[in-house]
């Protein structure tokens, strides 16, 4: 029997929601979420039997989740169902600018071009 029971989970890499279905069991549970450093990000919310608890963040935060049976008599346990986690989407990058180097890499051929035409200019004047 247990008076405080919990189902823990562990992400291998931060996730930005978590939640599951309490199934009936006759009390409820809450949802307790935290960062890698183990600070509680979210711990407010309860869900009663046959309710859905979860939490939605804009960022990848949760490192853990702990689903705690909140009940004032002894249990042999409780269940979750249909435990439902995701990741928040990549942003999406900013289009890369032309680069630079190319307009300089242009005007460097087009100069070493013009002065080769000097260059033949001055040796056609100085023959005789």
């Amino acid at each position: 029997m247990c008076f405080i029971c919990f189902i823990e989970v562990t992400f291998a890499s931060p996730v930005s929601k978590v939640g599951a279905w309490n199934d009936p069991t006759g009390s409820q549970i809450q949802l307790l979420a935290t960062n890698a450093g183990g600070s509680t990000i979210f711990g407010d919310v309860l869900a009663d039997q046959g309710e859905f608890v979860g939490v939605s963040l804009p960022t990848n935060q949760i490192e853990r989740a702990l689903f705690q049976f909140r009940t004032t008599q002894g249990v042999s346990g409780f269940t979750i169902d249909d435990l439902t986690y995701a990741v928040a989407a990549a942003p999406t990058p900013s289009p890369i600018p032309e680069p630079a180097s190319l307009l300089l890499l242009g005007t460097g051929v087009a100069g070493f071009g013009m002065l080769s035409l000097y260059r033949r200019h001055s040796q056609q004047r100085q023959r005789p």
